[in-house]
């Protein structure tokens, strides 16, 4: 396929940008959530909601209370007067791998995680409010109990066996999470009565599609939070596109620079006259110069990319909102792609009068020109070798598609649309040599 390659680089693209897309529609729309959801403490106030509504559910609403278990709460495992609702516990490997390019670089593999959950409510005085399956919760801050970090001391024959595998360890890190019992956190879901008690109110993930969250945060602090994540972002973003800006205008100024000197030493010296441009009468004619600033450039921009990879691998984004960024930029490369293929197109298919114009105003059309022609051709032609219209020149015109060749350069000039034999359309023209 002609196309193959710039439809296969817009295809993988289309899937990028419409990941990022996703993901940045996602995180608007939990921000525009939290900031229209409202804050009622736990108490009577809930339950006259709930009596106006007409369903005897609040779809979207944040509470804030004291976390009580419902029984036996979890014991922590490094520190035993610790209590809590929840429990995390996971061990991680930290190693240095070596990548496919040869260079070894820090790495995290999860080698277990477990959860254990006791039923809890959020009380305030006598009225409460139980959490229905808090693992779901987009966001469930947890206060990290205990975190211990084991180097590992390998051998020699370790070593060696490191090397041949690519796989380096550095050691396990333990770490325990908890969400202790009495803590005060905020909640936002969806609430609504138990099936069971009528006079029982639950918070539940909501079901028409805004995030659930179990954060330690203050409600006002926690949209606030979020939006300065995203306002950071986008800053950080300007600042980087103006930074690969600036360079890239350094280095065509640079390259700039090196090819007027490089053009100023060529001037010095004693040219011949086939040497010289033909348009300034001035320059050398120099196509590999071009080439080389051409090839100047490719690397210069090349290594502007790099240098923008890896200043995003060093640093690289913790917060879920950078996928709007990465988003963007796929739209932006969708277009560029799509443009050029619209591009390639047009320059394929042209419109016939639009292509026969441009055949004609590749001929020479100087009179000087002609005349030299008429100097060195066959005076002595035969009536199959003389042009169909003049009957004076040579034949040395090859009409496409139909292929006859029947007319002189002069000709060729004044017919423009079909040719004089076939009557067929004139897409293109081309110099027949006939022996």
């Amino acid at each position: 396929m002609e196309y193959f390659s710039e439809i296969f680089l817009l295809g993988i693209d289309t899937i990028v940008f419409t990941i990022c897309l996703k993901q940045y529609i996602h995180y608007k729309n939990a921000i525009k959530a939290i900031k229209s959801v409202e804050l009622h403490d736990i108490g009577t106030d809930l339950e006259s909601l709930l009596d106006k509504s007409s369903n005897n559910k609040v779809d979207y609403i944040a509470v804030r209370g004291i976390v009580k278990p419902l029984g036996e709460s979890l014991q922590s495992v490094n520190k035993k007067d610790v209590t809590g609702v929840i429990q995390k516990l996971s061990v991680r490997e930290h190693v240095v791998a070596r990548t496919s390019a040869g260079y070894w670089s820090d790495q995290e593999r999860t080698i277990h995680q477990v959860y254990h959950t006791v039923p809890f409510v959020l009380q305030n005085r006598w009225h409460s409010v139980e959490i229905i399956d808090p693992l779901s919760a987009d966001i469930l801050d947890l206060d990290v109990i205990s975190d211990n970090f084991q180097p590992s001391v390998p051998t020699i024959i370790d070593h060696v066996w490191e090397f041949f595998t690519g796989v380096r360890q550095r050691g396990i890190q333990s770490t325990e999470k908890m969400l202790r019992k009495d803590s005060i956190i905020t909640a936002i879901g969806e609430l609504s009565r138990s099936k069971t008690e009528s006079n029982y109110l639950t918070l539940q993930p909501p079901l028409n599609g805004p995030p659930f969250y179990i954060t330690s945060m203050i409600f006002c602090l926690m949209s606030g939070a979020i939006g300065l994540v995203l306002g950071g972002i986008m800053a950080r973003r300007y600042w980087k596109n103006k930074q690969e800006q600036r360079l890239a205008d350094q280095l065509r100024q640079s390259l700039e620079t090196s090819r007027q000197e490089r053009r100023q030493r060529v001037r010095d010296r004693d040219l011949r006259e086939d040497q010289i441009c033909v348009v300034c009468k001035t320059n050398a004619r120099d196509m590999s110069s071009t080439r080389d600033i051409k090839r100047d450039e490719r690397n210069g921009r090349f290594r502007s990319q790099r240098r923008g990879n890896t200043s995003n691998d060093v640093n690289k984004d913790s917060s879920d909102g950078s996928h709007w960024g990465f988003g963007l930029i796929g739209g932006a490369i969708g277009l560029v792609v799509g443009g050029i293929m619209a591009t390639q197109y047009w320059k394929n298919t042209p419109e016939p009068e639009q292509r026969a114009s441009q055949s004609c105003q590749s001929f020479e059309t100087s009179g000087e020109r002609r005349e030299r022609r008429r100097r060195v051709r066959d005076e002595d032609l035969r009536e199959d070798q003389t042009c169909v219209v003049c009957f004076t020149n040579a034949r040395e015109i090859i009409l496409l598609p139909c292929g006859h060749v029947c007319i002189c350069k002069d000709c060729s000039v004044s017919i423009k649309n079909n040719c004089p034999i076939c009557r067929k359309q004139i897409l293109e023209r081309r110099a027949a040599y006939i022996p």
